[in-house]
């Protein structure tokens, strides 16, 4: 639904020019509206000329959930020139407030001189995290193309180193059905408790002892077991109850 333009009012349309190939370029910007005239339109033209271009393979770097002091291994970003013209990236840095939790970068950028079109470089960076919880900083490159600087996000978690790598543990073997709600679970927990209240503790690396049938809980351990007492019948009964049946005075 359009806006509605009092007498005097204004509004601004923009429109950006991005050649994809050099050479003229033309094209119209149509704008209906409720005047005798409409529509409206803007004719637009421009020239696309031989340049650089800067492309990513990735928009950021996600590491996984690491232990704090833990080193992963490296991840890479691909910087490739799509455009008309070499370029040269002058300088890769680290930007954020966590910069200092990726380490290791290595890159090929600034030693080749410059990007001719359809070149390609690289840029290489570990996570290591030094403290919990999530952390981010920012690559960025700095160039000759449109656009410059190019960035790339980086992002990652620190953990306790407990329960985390529990979690993402292995399981230990196949699933098995029918079994009691404590074991039904494929990965071992730091302690959770089922439908049923029973509880399992495990400790990493999580070992088979983690998933033996627990005791019923009406059966924990330093309960008594229930005593069981046969059921009393009834007495048997007398095959000839007019024996026992006393004598009858006769009815005079």
């Amino acid at each position: 639904m359009g806006a509605t333009l009092a007498t005097g009012q204004s509004c601004i349309a923009e429109v950006r020019f991005r050649p994809l190939d050099t050479g003229a370029k033309t094209a119209a910007l149509r704008i209906a509206d409720s005047a005798v005239d409409s529509p409206q339109r803007v004719q637009l033209s421009g020239t696309g000329t031989p340049g650089p271009w800067l492309e990513r393979n990735v928009q950021a770097l996600k590491f996984a959930r690491v232990p704090v002091g833990t080193t992963t291994a490296p991840k890479t970003v691909t910087l490739t020139n799509v455009g008309s013209a070499p370029l040269q990236i002058t300088g890769v840095a680290k930007e954020g407030t966590n910069r200092g939790d990726f380490r290791g970068m290595t890159q090929t950028c600034t030693a080749t001189g410059g990007l001719n079109p359809g070149d390609s470089c690289t840029a290489s960076i570990a996570f290591r995290p030094t403290a919990t919880g999530a952390r981010s900083a920012t690559l960025k490159f700095t160039d000759t193309a449109p656009r410059s600087r190019h960035h790339v996000g980086l992002y990652g978690t620190g953990t306790n180193g407990s329960a985390d790598e529990i979690r993402a543990y292995p399981p230990l073997g196949p699933r098995r059905l029918g079994l009691h709600p404590c074991r039904r679970r494929s990965l071992p927990t730091e302690t959770w408790r089922s439908p049923r209240s029973c509880r399992i503790r495990a400790s990493f690396p999580p070992s088979p002892q983690a998933f033996r049938q627990p005791l019923h809980p009406r059966r924990a351990a330093g309960s008594r077991r229930p005593t069981v007492r046969p059921r009393a019948t009834p007495a048997a009964q007398d095959p000839h109850p007019l024996r026992s049946a006393p004598d009858r005075a006769d009815p005079d």
